[in-house]
C-alpha cells in the first residue's frame, strides 16, 4: 500500500464551533463520557480534533468523543485540524483512522469495518491494516456479523465480556434469544475454550 505523503504536522489548528462538527464514523459503545469530561477539565485538550469539509459541514474523522465531553462541559468550540480539500478520499480516511489512537476495542473495530465495507467499499481493503484485519478473512467476517448486534451486546464486546468469535455466533441467534444466551455466556468460565462450545450455530 502506498503511504500518504500528507503530514498532519503541516496543519495549524483553528478554532471550530462544536455545533458545526458532525461525527463521521458510527457511534461507538463502551464510552465513559463523565470520565473523559473530568480528564479534559483537569488536563485540557491535548490533541486537536480532526475534520474535513463536506457539503458545507465539518465531518469529524477523530475526536467525536472529545467533542461530546467538551459539550457536556459547556464548551462551544475547540481547536481543530481541518484537512485540505485536495486530499483523496482514501487519504482522508487513512489519516482519520491513524489519528484516532490505539488500541481500539473489538466493538469499535467491528463497527468501523462494517461502516467501511458498506459505505467506503473502494477504500475498505486498503484501510483494513489500520484495524488489524488486513490478512484475516475470518476476523473480517466476525466483525461484519458482530456489527449487527444491538447496543447491549456491543457494550459487552467493548468491555471484554465477549470476544469477536462469540459475538459473531451470538449474531446468528434470533434477537429474542440473545439476552438469555448472553447471560448464559457470562455465567460460564472465563476461559474462551470453555465458553465457545455452548454458543453453537443454530
Amino acid at each position: 500500500m502506498t503511504e500518504t505523503t500528507f503530514q498532519l504536522a503541516s496543519l495549524c489548528p483553528q478554532m471550530a464551533a462544536l455545533d458545526r462538527l458532525h461525527p463521521f464514523w458510527p457511534e461507538l459503545p463502551g464510552f465513559d463520557l463523565a470520565a473523559l469530561a473530568r480528564s479534559l477539565e483537569q488536563y485540557g485538550l491535548r490533541r486537536p480534533l480532526l475534520a474535513f469539509e463536506s457539503d458545507d459541514r465539518l465531518k469529524l474523522l477523530a475526536g467525536a468523543r472529545r467533542r461530546e465531553a467538551l459539550l457536556s462541559l459547556g464548551r462551544m468550540e475547540a481547536p481543530t485540524l481541518i484537512l485540505p480539500s485536495n486530499l483523496s478520499r482514501k487519504e482522508l480516511l487513512r489519516l482519520g483512522l491513524a489519528d484516532q489512537g490505539d488500541p481500539r476495542n473489538p466493538a469499535e473495530t467491528a463497527l468501523i469495518w462494517n461502516f467501511l465495507v458498506h459505505n467506503e467499499a473502494d477504500s475498505a481493503d486498503d484501510l483494513s491494516d489500520l484495524l488489524g484485519l488486513k490478512n484475516s478473512p475470518k476476523l473480517r467476517a466476525w466483525c461484519l456479523a458482530s456489527a449487527t448486534l444491538p447496543e447491549y451486546a456491543l457494550k459487552r464486546l467493548a468491555d471484554g465480556g465477549l470476544d469477536l468469535e462469540l459475538a459473531a455466533r451470538l449474531a446468528d441467534w434470533a434477537e429474542a434469544d440473545r439476552p438469555d444466551l448472553l447471560r448464559l455466556v457470562e455465567r460460564l468460565t472465563p476461559s474462551k475454550k470453555g465458553k465457545k462450545p455452548w454458543v453453537c450455530r443454530r
